[in-house]
């Protein structure tokens, strides 16, 4: 496994109040500058992206790949051979080489001097996935996750901690051990089958994993407590980052549809704001007023979920939800597989 450590040291004014965010850390590469907020998890992330650490480190990497050094090379080689020569661009993408980057940064403050530590898994793929699935690449990304604010899912589990950016383009979700596991094993498979189906102009409803990382906050001397995330001890979070598909929507209903009729019908008010309903609420609401699609965009719909939950099956994946969105101002159904993030284990 290649793994790089970037240590950054730096001893910021006590005048850094913790509250008032990490501010007087030094600013990232071009000058872009981001605050730190300990309870904000995504915004180490985004300070960690913005260094020129971070940035130099997934230069050398992707030069690596496509230079066919090592096991990257392999790898560059495989993916070269299958494609056509003009994208050739494209194989950095198809790299299964684990090049994962850890960025550390001590921050020196009297009020909670901390070392903060973000590790980026596969960061090269990662880079270039973002480059070519997500409108503005990394420069968006880093902005978004610059800030976000704790949020409560609807129908999630409530032990886990989820997320959304304060612009409401990207969604955070804590993943268990073995949920990063099994991500980590399927994610240059996914990485694959989405780049391949872009070139080949298949069409795919799977939600656009943008980024996995641990972030882990060491805190130095007297313990530091509140917030969601900060408690006084040591945090280790693994999170998962990926879009929101229904930013910029106006979107009046949500169906979390799995295809079962078991326990599938929300009792407790289905018509309240930000409910998320089932299986069983859609047939009944289909009863009064049916929910009419045109044969060429079913046909559309039907093709990509077929290819999507084959694909998901070759990978061992097996529990998941299409996440059904009812855009009433455009007359539109935003549709998209989302939670495939656990491997059916063997035994």
């Amino acid at each position: 496994e290649a793994h790089a450590a970037l240590p950054e040291t730096v001893a910021p004014s006590p005048a850094a109040l913790v509250w008032k965010g990490r501010a007087l850390l030094p600013a990232g590469q071009d000058g872009v500058s981001i605050t730190i907020f300990d309870q904000e998890p995504t915004s180490i992330i985004a300070y960690a992206l913005a260094s020129g650490a971070y940035k130099q480190y997934v230069q050398e990497a992707i030069s690596s790949i496509n230079q066919g050094d090592g096991e990257a090379g392999e790898a560059h080689v495989k993916a070269k051979a299958a494609l056509p020569e003009e994208l050739f661009s494209t194989s950095v993408l198809y790299s299964e080489s684990p090049l994962h980057c850890q960025f550390t940064v001590q921050d020196g403050s009297s009020d909670a001097p901390a070392t903060l530590q973000v590790t980026a898994y596969y960061a090269p793929q990662f880079h270039e996935f973002r480059k070519e699935f997500l409108d503005g690449g990394d420069a968006a990304f880093v902005a978004s996750l610059s800030r976000c604010m704790q949020w409560e899912s609807k129908g999630g589990k409530s032990n886990v901690y989820f997320a959304k950016t304060r612009d409401d383009r990207l969604i955070v979700k804590q993943l268990s051990k073995a949920e990063k596991q099994s991500i980590l094993e399927f994610i240059p498979a996914y990485f694959k089958y989405l780049g391949t189906a872009r070139e080949a102009g298949q069409e795919s409803c799977l939600a656009r994993i943008l980024g996995v990382y641990q972030v882990h906050i060491t805190w130095q001397g007297k313990e530091h407590g509140g917030g969601s995330v900060s408690s006084g001890k040591d945090v280790v979070m693994e999170l998962l980052i990926m879009e929101n598909f229904f930013y910029g929507r106006s979107i009046q209903r949500v169906y979390d549809l799995k295809g079962s009729e078991r326990d599938r019908y929300v009792v407790e008010n289905p018509k309240a704001i930000g409910a998320v309903l089932l299986d069983e609420n859609l047939k009944e609401m289909n009863l009064s007023s049916p929910t009419v699609v045109g044969p060429y965009a079913f046909g559309r719909l039907q093709r990509a979920v077929w290819s999507d939950t084959g694909f998901l099956s070759n990978v061992g994946v097996m529990d998941y939800s299409l996440l059904v969105g009812v855009d009433k101002t455009k007359h539109e159904l935003v549709i998209g597989i989302i939670d495939f993030i656990r491997q059916v284990q063997d035994g």
